[in-house]
């Protein structure tokens, strides 16, 4: 909430020094009150941010390395700019995954056949770990997200991988709310409306 309001509510040049403030005195507000442990470390909490940070700011802050964040960028990217990922996209995904030979066309079909693809791809995502450790929870929240585009309908899905992949639910959220189709604002009865009004107050 703290890195929500202040990302909202800063100018756009000072973004990145913005994260980088709130996130070290959440830490040691942490640190101070002996909060219990955090399950995710604050490279598993902070990528999403960053990410969001690279859409914000135009790609200053990324530096397009070829690895797993540069990957999660492009395809956020995507979202963010086409409300969609397209078949480019998915054949790309393809050459470099197997598990995602069948995933344009299974995620073009009825909302059943995309369950039972996301589900059917659950074994395969822990594999994707070589490749990058942040991938495997960032492509089980993307593949939920893309269940139902633009809404959180399916966190129900999510909840039995969540201590395989606990980054995922953060993904999903990130992934439906950058498609401009998204209705997250009127899931569960507004609360998106709500938790908007008070990031921007």
């Amino acid at each position: 909430n703290a890195m929500a309001r202040a990302l909202a509510l800063s100018k756009r040049s000072g973004a990145k020094d913005e994260y980088q403030h709130i996130m070290g005195n959440w830490l040691k507000a942490r640190s101070l009150t002996q909060q219990r442990q955090l399950r995710l470390g604050t490279a598993e909490l902070g990528l999403p941010w960053k990410v969001l940070l690279r859409l914000y700011d135009q790609d200053r802050n990324g530096s397009d390395s070829g690895g797993g964040e540069d990957e999660i960028y492009r395809i956020c990217r995507e979202l963010l700019q086409e409300s969609e990922t397209g078949s480019a996209t998915w054949d790309t995904l393809s050459r470099k995954y197997p598990l995602f030979d069948r995933a344009w066309s299974e995620m073009q079909g009825p909302r059943e056949k995309r369950v039972t693809f996301f589900e059917d791809s659950i074994s395969s995502l822990a594999e994707l770990r070589r490749q990058g450790p942040e991938l495997p929870g960032f492509f089980c929240g993307f593949l939920a997200s893309q269940i139902g585009p633009g809404t959180l309908d399916y966190i129900p899905l999510l909840a039995p991988h969540l201590s395989q992949f606990p980054t995922a639910i953060i993904w999903y959220g990130l992934c439906s709310g950058l498609q401009h189709r998204g209705s997250l604002y009127a899931f569960s009865f507004g609360l998106g409306r709500r938790v908007l009004r008070e990031v921007l107050r």
